[in-house]
């Protein structure tokens, strides 16, 4: 078994976002397998693309969202996975910062770690040798789809009687207010270890964020209406409340420590 694997969430209506991910990450060398979560085996996409992101696909045979995750992890051989959906696009990962992150959740016996906390607002204080880290604030929506490292053993426990990802998320931040909770979460915050603001909502996406986080070369593969500029508006106000929101949650309980100083 490997200690940690990378899982891309897609659907099959949204495979040019998944493709698109693919694309902008295929020069990135990890030390971790990748691997993408599809509904149905399509032969016509399938002719049309490369054997590696082939083989890294996995099926779910089903359009239901729990069950589609759940199926895609259990065909996962990792005792920790990285999740992300498929426009939670890498700026930086830093594989020793994220060495040093598993090396303590193994200790510490945490099954959670949030790796965006505060829009990362909170690591850009950081020199490259120091991260952040802290007990994950408890609230309605702490425990979410946002870029997360988790004990592959506790995301399928919360993934039982779940209806949708928002479901997932309610009900299993509920679980994690509760006293004595299952769930031992912290947030991970590192320079070396970031990502783009999720650029696609509700199949439409924001081309700001988009030109920010994807290469010009990829552009074409995008085929989208872009989000109604009052909807941008909206979206915009609404990041900086989260940010400013997160941000006094977090210094409460953040620490800071320096690369060096391996364990917690």
């Amino acid at each position: 078994m490997s200690k940690l694997s990378i899982l891309v969430s897609s659907f099959d209506e949204v495979k040019d976002i998944l493709l698109i991910w693919h694309k902008q990450h295929s020069a990135l060398d990890l030390p971790y397998k990748i691997y993408y979560g599809l509904n149905y085996p399509d032969k016509d996409f399938i002719k049309t693309q490369s054997s590696e992101f082939s083989k890294r696909t996995l099926y779910s045979e089903s359009y239901e969202w729990c069950y589609s995750l759940k199926k895609w992890i259990l065909q996962i051989d990792s005792e920790y996975i990285l999740l992300l959906l498929d426009d939670h696009i890498i700026r930086k990962f830093e594989s020793k910062h994220i060495e040093i992150l598993l090396t303590n959740l193994k200790k510490k016996n945490i099954n959670f770690s949030q790796l965006t906390y505060a829009s990362n607002s909170l690591s850009n204080l950081l020199r490259n040798d120091y991260f952040l880290y802290g007990e994950l604030p408890k609230g309605k929506y702490s425990i979410n789809l946002q870029p997360s490292i988790w004990k592959k053993e506790l995301l399928l426990k919360l993934l039982k009687n779940i209806e949708s990802a928002w479901d997932f998320e309610i009900k299993s931040s509920s679980k994690f207010n509760t006293n004595n909770s299952e769930i031992k979460a912290i947030f991970f915050l590192s320079k070396e270890i970031t990502f783009f603001e999720q650029y696609i909502e509700r199949g439409k996406y924001y081309p700001n964020r988009f030109n920010k986080a994807i290469k010009k070369n990829l552009h074409q593969f995008l085929k989208r209406e872009k989000v109604t500029i009052r909807r941008r508006f909206i979206s915009h106000l609404g990041f900086i409340y989260k940010v400013i929101k997160e941000f006094f949650k977090a210094i409460k309980k953040l620490k800071i420590i320096k690369i060096q100083q391996i364990y917690f």
